[in-house]
């Protein structure tokens, strides 16, 4: 895995966390977890998981970390 991935990758992990443990909003998470911007924590997490975050944040009740 290339460095750059997996930096992205611990970054996600991060910012999921604190969005479905911490309570943060998108915005707080992207920037809590080192992203740029919410747009760029946007880009990397629908190419890692297929779909916005803020599906996933809307309907964190159903979603496990």
């Amino acid at each position: 895995m290339p460095i750059r991935s997996f930096i992205i990758w611990e970054r996600m992990k991060i910012a999921i966390h604190d969005l479905l443990q911490n309570d943060l909003n998108l915005t707080e998470a992207a920037y809590s977890a080192g992203f740029y911007d919410v747009a760029h924590f946007t880009k990397n997490f629908k190419e890692l998981f297929g779909v916005t975050p803020s599906v996933v944040y809307n309907n964190s009740r159903i979603v496990q970390a």
